[in-house]
C-alpha cells in the first residue's frame, strides 16, 4: 500500500464530506439508467488510511513493489496478539494480572508483586 504518487495528490488531508446516507450502500459499475458509482476523494483518503494505519501497527513502512504488505501486517499484529493472550494466561494460571497494553511491559508496565530477584518468582512460573 502506497499514498496517491503521481504528482495530483495533496500535502494535507482535505476535511471529510458530512455523511450523506445512513444507510449502507454499495458500488455498481451502473447501467439501465443507473449512474456507476465515483468514490470521491473522501473513501479513497479513508481506505488508504486503514491501510496505512495497519502497516504502521505491525512496523512495515509502506511500498509501492510489495503486495503482500497488509498480509504481513495482520499476520504479525494477530501473532503478538496471540503471545500476549499466552503470557497473560500464564500469569492468570499463577495469581498474576498483566495489566493493560497501555501499561504493558513495553511501555514500561509492570506486574504487582512481580520481584525479579527473588528466586521463587520464576519457579512459580516454571523458569
Amino acid at each position: 500500500m502506497y499514498w496517491p504518487d503521481t504528482g495530483t495528490g495533496v500535502d494535507t488531508e482535505p476535511a471529510r464530506k458530512p455523511v450523506a446516507s445512513a444507510v449502507r450502500k454499495y458500488f455498481t459499475e451502473g447501467g439501465l439508467g443507473v449512474p456507476p458509482t465515483v468514490p470521491g476523494g473522501d473513501w479513497f483518503n479513508a481506505i488508504t488510511n486503514e491501510v496505512l494505519n495497519v502497516l504502521d501497527a505491525a512496523g512495515i513502512d509502506p511500498s509501492k513493489t510489495d503486495d503482500d504488505q497488509l498480509l504481513l501486517a495482520i499476520q504479525r499484529i494477530s501473532k503478538a496478539m496471540s503471545a500476549r493472550e499466552a503470557l497473560r494466561r500464564t500469569y492468570a494460571d499463577n495469581g498474576w494480572t498483566l495489566r493493560p497494553i497501555p501499561e504493558s511491559f513495553k511501555n514500561g508496565g509492570l506486574l504487582p508483586g512481580f520481584d525479579p530477584i527473588d528466586p521463587d518468582t520464576f519457579s512459580r512460573l516454571g523458569l
